[in-house]
């Protein structure tokens, strides 16, 4: 018995057959009072083609009381990291951790094809099936560079978009070691990174394999904790399907550029002020923001997402209100 079907609990989900996308969030503890309300709630309104929505978090009772407190938790399914992981995948890092749990998604959705939504990620305007999934099989999104298009940005931007490059660059390397392979066609897009991440059930379940052919039915934590969690581009959950899909399995994978029309990276204030919200999709990077100063520009933009953030709105002006009052004092 492998690893994989070690941590297969009794209630692991059957596939069903059906054009909706099960969809999955990775929540931490310390992700409850930052942006997982406002990210469950754009999937809640914005996230059209979804099927069952799965929380699957380090402290299930925490979660489970914070769904209750914001009035969220009917039709939500809430599971534990460790309900999912073997022992040894217990003691990795949590980043790791996360990544395994993602890696290994196919034993909880049961659609053909679901979807990976950050904690952290917001969903603006409405995202449909098509958006997502091809004639054939889900887009693989990268974020396209071109030198070119870098000379056309101010220096600072030049400076973010060349480091982010290159740091992927690296970790698309370190991957296709990994995976024992050249990434010949991976090498054309890099950067995979993409906080709505798709996945194929058959495709997901043929990396698993691949993995344990290759470093043996304990493969996550045997490859993950000789890694060690310092550089982070020595690992990477979409990178790993990705390159698996593209050189590996040599697959007539359905590519597209994420542009910032579809998915925004927001790394840092500086960024985030300059923003026009004018993506489907926002991947708010930086864990210091300002929730409710994002949930004002939502509003203040009359986006689609906005009639569904009225309780965090006034929330927000409460708090306000309770500031300003302390300076009077």
């Amino acid at each position: 018995m492998t690893v994989m079907e070690s941590v297969q609990p009794a209630n692991a989900v059957p596939e069903r057959a059906t054009a909706t996308l099960d969809t999955f969030m990775c929540v931490h503890s310390r992700d409850l009072d930052y942006l997982f309300e406002l990210a469950l709630r754009s999937c809640l309104a914005n996230f059209r083609p979804r099927g069952e929505l799965l929380l699957v978090t380090n402290d299930p009772d925490a979660l489970r009381r914070r769904l209750d407190q914001l009035g969220l938790g009917d039709g939500i399914r809430v599971t534990a990291d460790a309900d999912w992981l073997s022992s040894r995948e217990q003691e990795l890092p949590g980043w790791y951790r996360q990544q395994v749990i993602k890696l290994r998604s196919h034993l909880f959705c049961g659609t053909p094809r679901f979807c990976n939504l950050g904690a952290d990620t917001v969903l603006l305007r409405e995202v449909e099936y098509a958006n997502l999934v091809g004639p054939e099989q889900p887009y693989l999104y990268y974020t396209g560079f071109s030198w070119d298009g870098v000379r056309n940005l101010d220096f600072f931007d030049q400076v973010v978009r060349v480091d982010t490059w290159l740091y992927e660059k690296r970790r698309l390397q370190n991957v296709a070691k990994i995976l024992q392979v050249r990434p010949t066609r991976a090498a054309r897009y890099v950067d995979f990174i993409f906080d709505l991440f798709c996945f194929d059930r058959d495709s997901l379940i043929g990396l698993n394999r691949h993995l344990e052919r290759l470093y043996g039915p304990d493969c996550f934590s045997r490859l993950l904790g000789e890694l060690g969690d310092r550089d982070r581009t020595r690992f990477g959950e979409w990178t790993l399907y990705a390159t698996y899909l593209l050189d590996c399995l040599n697959a007539p994978a359905a590519v597209r550029d994420s542009g910032s029309i579809f998915l925004a990276q927001v790394r840092g204030r500086r960024v985030l002020r300059r923003y026009k919200f004018d993506s489907k999709v926002v991947h708010f990077v930086d864990k210091r923001f300002d929730v409710d100063w994002i949930v004002r520009q939502i509003v203040e933009r009359d986006l689609p997402l906005a009639r569904h953030l009225g309780e965090m709105q006034q929330a927000a002006a409460r708090r306000q209100e309770d500031a300003a009052r302390l300076v009077s004092r």
